[in-house]
């Protein structure tokens, strides 16, 4: 039986035996049956309130999942360069002659491909928008 069910019962059981409130101990006995049935009631409206917020919470982390997935592996429909190549190894727009290159921010570590049309002497890495200097 819910909280709900076993109050009623309580005053079911009071009614059947004819329960009076003429002395001062069976008011105070009622009283305490009526405040019972309210804390059953907002029990129960608290419970359906956290149910909602549980339901609520697994949505938001599933589309907290879905957004991290998104981010940290990004989208692998799209080569690098934004083309509508289906895969990194694009050879339909970009010059198979361009030489790249690879530093790591010494900074933060993360490794920062850039070409010629970089100046190597002032690097922006774009995961903590440091300006670095690459030597090589």
């Amino acid at each position: 039986m819910t909280l709900n069910e076993k109050v009623a019962h309580l005053k079911g059981f009071l009614d059947g035996m004819n329960f009076s409130a003429e002395t001062n101990e069976n008011r105070i006995i009622l009283s305490i049956v009526d405040i019972l049935d309210d804390m059953a009631k907002d029990i129960a409206d608290l419970t359906d309130d956290i149910n909602m917020l549980e339901d609520y919470a697994d949505e938001l982390d599933h589309d907290l999942g879905e957004l991290e997935d998104y981010i940290y592996n990004g989208d692998d429909d799209d080569c690098d360069c934004d083309c509508c190549c289906d895969d990194d190894e694009c050879d339909c727009c970009c010059d198979e002659d361009e030489e790249f290159y690879e530093a790591e921010c010494p900074n933060c570590g993360e490794k920062v491909c850039f070409d010629d049309s970089i100046d190597s002497s002032d690097i922006i890495c774009p995961a903590c928008n440091k300006h670095f200097a690459c030597e090589d």
